[in-house]
């Protein structure tokens, strides 16, 4: 007899678990809640995980969202307008759907032509990220967890970096502006590319926008001398991580 997949506390879901259909997709985790309650704490769990998570009531926007940004996953508070309408259209999209929710709204969510994990409310921020994560995976899957340039170590995952044994304390977007330039230290990144990169759920951002994080990014790493730039500028090209670090007093 087949089993319904349950929650890290016992929320029983219904259907099995998406993973066939699941595809790479940016790291963009869509929470779906009342405008009044406060996820920033599940947002900065998954954060911790690699993932974006950005927050949106629901309403007519919710789908332009997920059909434009085409989510990993998404997380849904149960009981909110209209849940279990976007629950069946999150799973004719194939999208792997978190329901948070009382024992009841699980069941009902179960009974739903989607597929989606429960996690029984009240849940912990850590817990919600980590049951994304168990679905689909973090996106920092295909990252190695350690960039060693020699003066300059970084730990991905971790999220951290050493400069000539100097902690650099980068905020998230400088920190991922690195991370990428480290793992093809020494080749030139066009822009483009690094804002997509960087902001993946943000269709807004601009090159404008990684030249002003580039620069904060340079005064972190103390890369002052303009004949001996650690992150160069090549007109044409776009950015470049030297391969040797200079070195930081």
């Amino acid at each position: 007899m087949d089993h319904a997949p349950t929650g890290p506390r016992g929320g029983t879901t219904g259907g099995t678990r998406p993973q066939g259909r699941l595809r790479p997709r940016i790291g963009l985790v869509l929470l779906v809640a009342d405008p009044s309650e406060d996820l920033s704490g599940v947002i900065e769990a998954l954060r911790g995980r690699g993932l974006r998570g950005v927050l949106s009531p629901l309403g007519k926007n919710v789908f332009h969202i997920v059909n434009e940004a085409d989510p990993r996953a998404v997380v849904l508070r149960a009981g909110v307008s209209s849940w279990l309408e976007l629950l069946g259209f999150l799973g004719r999209r194939g999208i792997a759907t978190i329901v948070i929710g009382t024992p009841q709204q699980l069941r009902a969510a179960g009974e739903s032509a989607a597929e989606p994990i429960g996690v029984l409310h009240p849940a912990e921020p850590i817990e919600i990220a980590e049951t994304v994560e168990l679905v689909v995976g973090s996106s920092s899957d295909d990252l190695p967890d350690t960039i060693d340039l020699g003066n300059l170590v970084i730990d991905v995952r971790g999220r951290a970096a050493v400069m000539g044994g100097r902690d650099l304390r980068l905020p998230p977007k400088e920190f991922d502006i690195l991370v990428q330039l480290a793992i093809r230290a020494g080749e030139p990144i066009a822009s483009i590319d690094l804002v997509r990169k960087v902001w993946p759920d943000n269709p807004r951002a601009s090159i404008d926008d990684l030249h002003c994080r580039v620069k904060m990014l340079r005064d972190a790493l103390g890369d002052r001398d303009p004949a001996n730039r650690l992150l160069e500028n090549r007109r044409g090209y776009g950015y470049v991580l030297n391969r040797a670090p200079i070195q930081v007093d």
